[in-house]
């Protein structure tokens, strides 16, 4: 892999920087993960790599919710993450659909069993009128709906799955 070196603006908030190097990184290097300690170094401008289980890196962790909102508002990609390698942004929306897309949809698919088998599982006698009536007029309807075979089949998983469009690594990438 070619070396790349990325230049930060210590303008832009913390969350900033990360989701702007995040897209720099997937267009120099599409699909390749970027370990949350080379981020960190990158976007703190770092001279040298900060350990894996440091402060700052775990400080980048918990940032991801906020980077991941950037990345969605400002830049139109995702963030998606590997445990144990790293995270990147997606590169391309055939990308963001085969990594994203699966991923959200057993999410909901999840939601609506959960929600289903709680709402199916209320005895109706035992609840006051007004719990009833909102019971009958909406939860069993939206229950019988998001539990229809129409609607659960389209929660299923696009074709071939969470399937790349090109292989991902899973090695650290080398940056300067």
């Amino acid at each position: 892999m070619k070396k790349m070196t990325y230049v930060f603006n210590p303008k832009q908030s913390l969350s900033q920087r990360a989701a702007h190097c995040l897209v720099w990184f997937a267009r120099q290097a599409p699909g390749i993960f970027l370990p949350y300690n080379q981020l960190t170094k990158m976007i703190m401008g770092y001279s040298r790599m900060p350990n894996l289980g440091s402060q700052v890196v775990e400080q980048m962790r918990k940032r991801m919710k906020t980077v991941r909102t950037v990345l969605t508002q400002k830049y139109n990609c995702e963030g998606v993450s590997m445990p144990g390698v790293g995270v990147r942004a997606t590169f391309s929306d055939t990308d963001r659909y085969q990594k994203v897309v699966p991923v959200k949809l057993i999410r909901v698919r999840r939601a609506t069993e959960s929600l289903s088998s709680t709402v199916l599982a209320i005895e109706r006698k035992n609840l006051p009128a007004d719990l009833r009536a909102h019971l009958d007029s909406s939860l069993k309807v939206l229950v019988d709906r998001v539990m229809a075979p129409g609607f659960t089949k389209l929660l299923e998983l696009p074709p071939g799955g969470a399937v790349a469009s090109k292989p991902e690594s899973k090695e650290p990438a080398k940056v300067a």
